[in-house]
């Protein structure tokens, strides 16, 4: 994107690599400009990546989140215009279609890398090892963009895939090899230990994602010994030396660690509350939990994976964002709702009767044949759309022209106009892309379904319409005829009996189909005699494990017996309904593969539906919470009117707690019912804004008083930028947000068993990532760092770090090239040594604001003396907490009236009160007078004047003292 500075971690050659040579496969040139891979998955749909570019001697790991249920391109996954116009244009072969259609991830981190060697473990799932050994894009695809035919030659080239040993992958193995990795910025072997050397490991890469880890650690044992990465002769001991190792993001995606993703609360699962650990997590209050109205299950993941891998591609999320409008405002929202709720999950239904092995049930085919009408009536809704926007763009007659206008200078639903960004050209280019992606295919797919598949036959297990097959017609009218036949062939066995025996024999003898077994006459009670048995000389009694009985369907006992005309209807028709079901299963196995043969379009219009529901998602969403559109921007600014924080403000609505709403481990900027009724007396929450200029006011640091909604307003901040990055609209009365490549929190401390860290550890982790990574388009939250030591050190780390982001001085981006202007950044803290420029020089990108509070009389008293202890006189409703965001220093910080809140005992808030007030006013501290310690003090007081007393030449007098003294202190 022309503007946009990336991350200063490229992830190898970029997209560029496809304009140019095609690159020499392995041993044409040797190692030396070799792209090494390495892919591990370990279950699930995470995926962790690692390569190495020998010519620059760096390597980059990734870790993500992968989906197979969607196969479209643009713009979910925005490479290049070049890249989604040949995939959307081309119809690939069935096998090229699935290696695409799967593992996309690993598909667009092929695209971006262009290994020549790819190494997967020998545990991988074949689906994996076949989707790296597929082309990137099918021959059919390159041949069809005949404008780049010369220079796309390398799109149809493949990786050679090579299998290893799982152990390599495995966790252990591969945080031992990290661990003799020598970088640039890491101290030699002989001057660290492991431990300590993982601790600055730990601010390059993230070794929280164990799944990375395992793709590096193999990579790195891999090359090693193929002998492709020397050792370092001059190390004491074995170690790997390497000029960089990097976390990488693909291109077009805004990285957010999964510290910051906790910190922002965007997911949160809540597992489900059995003890054994059954029945499934759900999500819990969460920024995705309180967008997703999805409708659809592909709907549900999409979206989910929408905030998991958020956009920096500016012409996908205005074109999103443009979905979103035109839902708000068009009458069709509700029609496409309806259509969508019938569209269950096509896909993995299809895939369900694809894997079947007995006769599918008809009822899973009727509910792929609903997805299929549901997807039809969704395309039918949307080309409706599309017609309606392309109306509005052409401007044809004056109702049009009309509708035009209004969506040019569309207002939400807090009547704010949007600056006239909406395009009624993309957003009718948007619903044809959509509707066109549910092709009819579906029709065909249906009719299918319905022809040959009878649901009223479930009852009797039988699933084929009449007509398919003549064998399986036959069949099945033998069976439904077989009632009249067995009772005609009863009717002759009894004739053939004496007929003084028939009578008995009418009420006794019947016969049976027994599967397995064939057909039988039975004979309820006792066994025929032998006068029977001479007159009917073919009869036969059928052995049950040598008792000559046999229990009956009902329950009787009885003899089972075959005859000449029984053993003639088994030969005959043998087990009738097995072979039903036989027949009807190869039948319904065959509609289900033919179905497969369609199952490119099957994914391509669950995959449009899924982004139809999520935009109608967010639609409602952006009604309902009265968001706004923000206007997204290449230039490195941030001016946000009327901020709001959504889980705060939804949980304020509610009435359970107060509007200073946060769980963070700042400055506790949270609240409880009682802060609700004595802190806060509004009754919705306050909005505050935010400038940060391109070059001035980069660096805003909040001081203000405990519970005052310092780290709620950051987190705020954080949370609106990420949703423009989404697509979403945003929770603002306006929002003017530059392109951001990179989010990092120090909020929330989060102990991993990765890496053995004490709390400040962490977030020493935390911000020297931050120092290290961070561009002048990234974005900073710190609350509260510096708190976890002592004061001095703390303030010392907090102002260096600021000086450091502030100034430039000696920062970098990795590449060499100076931070200007710095990042975006937003620090709370209670260290008011940040505003005396002794200790942070003061700039151009350094703001100072604070929380407003409003006190009583006596309270502004106190405030000029630095004291923060409210006096016994005033109420609570003295202080007021304003949540509004003003520029200026710091007031009292008000923690042993929070305290009061809180609950604390009252003799500790009081005693609390005495220390704030003689530490404020210089003055020292008394001893709290306890009754055991009066009597104490007495008694020290009088030994020490009867010590002055005594005279020191004097040893009888001298003894005598001790004497006293030992006896009254025991």
């Amino acid at each position: 994107m022309p503007g946009f500075s990336g991350p200063p971690h490229p992830p190898g050659p970029l997209i560029n690599s496809l304009y140019e040579e095609e690159r020499p496969l392995l041993g044409s040139q040797g190692a030396q400009e070799q792209i090494f891979m390495t892919v591990h998955q370990a279950g699930g749909a995470r995926l962790g990546l690692a390569w190495y570019d020998s010519s620059s001697e760096e390597m980059f790991c990734l870790e993500g989140q992968d989906d197979d249920a969607f196969v479209l391109l643009a713009p979910t996954e925005p490479i290049s215009s070049t890249s989604i116009a040949t995939a959307g244009a081309a119809t690939p072969s069935a096998a090229s279609e699935n290696s695409l259609s799967s593992y996309r991830l690993v598909h667009l981190a092929r695209l971006h890398v262009m290994p020549d060697v790819i190494y997967v473990s020998s545990k991988a799932p074949p689906a994996l090892v076949s989707a790296l050994k597929a082309p990137l894009f099918p021959s059919s695809s390159a041949s069809e963009a005949a404008p780049h035919q010369t220079a796309m030659k390398s799109l149809s080239y493949s990786s050679k895939v090579l299998i290893e040993r799982a152990k390599l992958f495995s966790l252990d193995s591969a945080r031992a090899t990290l661990e003799a990795v020598h970088l640039p910025n890491l101290p030699p072997s002989s001057l660290k230990g492991p431990r300590e050397r993982l601790h600055i490991l730990n601010t390059t890469i993230s070794l929280c994602r164990e799944l990375q880890i395992c793709a590096a650690g193999a990579l790195l044992s891999i090359l090693s010994h193929e002998g492709l990465l020397a050792q370092d002769p001059s190390a004491p001991t074995a170690s790997l030396p390497l000029a960089g190792l990097k976390e990488a993001s693909l291109q077009g995606h805004l990285l957010v660690d999964p510290a910051s993703l906790e910190a922002l609360h965007i997911f949160h699962e809540e597992k489900h509350p059995s003890a054994m650990g059954l029945g499934k997590s759900k999500e819990g209050l969460s920024v995705f939990g309180m967008l997703n109205r999805c409708v659809t299950p592909p709907g549900k993941r999409m979206l989910r994976l929408w905030f998991a891998r958020p956009l920096v591609d500016l012409e996908a999320l205005e074109e999103r964002m443009d979905g979103i409008e035109a839902l708000i405002k068009a009458e069709y929202a509700s029609a496409l709702r309806t259509a969508l709720r019938a569209v269950k999950d096509p896909a993995r239904q299809l895939l369900k009767l694809e894997n079947m092995q007995t006769l599918p049930d008809s009822a899973d085919f009727v509910a792929l044949q609903n997805s299929f009408d549901g997807l039809l009536r969704v395309r039918d809704v949307a080309a409706t759309l599309a017609d309606v926007f392309q109306k509005c763009s052409n401007n044809l007659g004056e109702k049009e022209k009309g509708d035009a206008r209004s969506f040019a200078s569309f207002e939400d639903s807090n009547g704010n106009n949007n600056g006239g960004r909406f395009s009624s050209t993309s957003t009718s280019a948007l619903f044809s892309r959509l509707a066109s992606a549910i092709s009819d295919d579906l029709i065909s797919a249906r009719q299918l379904i319905s022809s040959v598949v009878d649901p009223t036959q479930a009852p009797e297990g039988m699933a084929v319409h009449y007509g398919i097959s003549e064998q399986l017609d036959e069949m099945k009218a033998l069976y439904y005829g077989l009632p009249d036949l067995l009772r005609e062939v009863e009717i002759h066995e009894i004739s053939r009996l004496p007929r003084s025996l028939q009578q008995n024999a009418q009420t006794t003898w019947s016969v049976a189909y027994v599967p397995q077994v064939g057909f039988l006459l039975q004979v309820e009670g006792a066994l025929l005699g032998a006068d029977v048995l001479e007159t009917l000389p073919d009869i036969e009694l059928v052995m049950n494990h040598g008792v000559p009985t046999c229990v009956l369907e009902d329950g009787r006992q009885g003899g089972c017996y075959h005859t000449d005309t029984t053993r003639e209807l088994t030969e005959r028709y043998g087990d009738i309904l097995p072979k039903i079901r036989d027949l009807e299963t190869m039948i319904c196995n065959n509609v289900a593969q033919e179905l497969g043969a369609r199952g490119g379009a099957v994914r391509a219009a669950a995959a449009a539906a899924a982004e139809l529901d999520c935009l109608l998602s967010l639609a409602d969403a952006a009604v309902e919470m009265k968001l706004v559109r923000p206007k997204l921007t290449e230039e490195n600014v941030l001016e946000i009117k009327g901020g709001r924080h959504l889980l705060a403000e939804a949980v304020l609505s509610s009435g359970g707690f107060s509007s200073n709403y946060s769980d963070g481990d700042g400055d506790g900027d949270g609240g409880t019912s009682k802060s609700n009724k004595n802190i806060n007396a509004a009754s919705s929450f306050i909005p505050n804004d935010t400038t940060m200029l391109s070059n001035s006011s980069r660096i805003h640091v909040i001081t203000g008083p405990n519970l005052s909604g310092k780290s709620l307003y950051a987190k705020q901040v954080a949370i609106i930028v990420f949703l423009s990055h989404v697509g979403s609209f945003v929770p603002a009365d306006s929002a003017l947000i530059g392109l951001t490549d990179r989010i990092f929190t120090r909020v929330v401390t989060k102990e991993s068993g990765a890496v053995p860290q004490s709390s400040f550890m962490i977030d020493l982790s935390q911000v020297a990532s931050m120092l290290r990574l961070a561009t002048p388009k990234s974005l900073l939250i710190i609350d509260e760092f510096g708190k976890g030591t002592l004061a001095a050190d703390g303030i010392g780390l907090l102002c260096g770090s600021l000086s450091y982001l502030a100034t430039g001085s000696g920062s970098s981006t990795g590449t060499g090239n100076v931070l200007s202007p710095p990042p975006r950044v937003l620090l709370a803290t209670h260290f008011t040594e940040v505003l005396n420029s002794t200790y942070l020089p003061q700039n151009e990108f350094l703001d100072f604001y604070t929380m407003a509070v409003a006190l009583g009389e006596e309270d502004k008293e106190k405030k000029e003396s630095k004291s923060g202890m409210i006096p016994k006189t005033n109420t609570t409703s003295d202080v007021v907490f304003l949540y509004r965001l003003t520029p200026g220093h710091v007031g009292p910080s008000f923690g042993v009236h929070c305290a009061s809140l809180a609950g604390v005992k009252s003799d500790v808030v009081q005693r609390a009160g005495q220390i704030v007030e003689c530490l404020s006013n210089r003055k020292p501290i008394k001893r709290e007078e306890y009754p055991t310690a009066v009597t104490k003090t007495a008694l020290f007081r009088d030994l020490v004047s009867q010590l002055l007393r005594v005279d020191c030449t004097d040893a009888v007098h001298v003894r005598e003292f001790l004497q006293a003294a030992a006896l009254a202190t025991q």
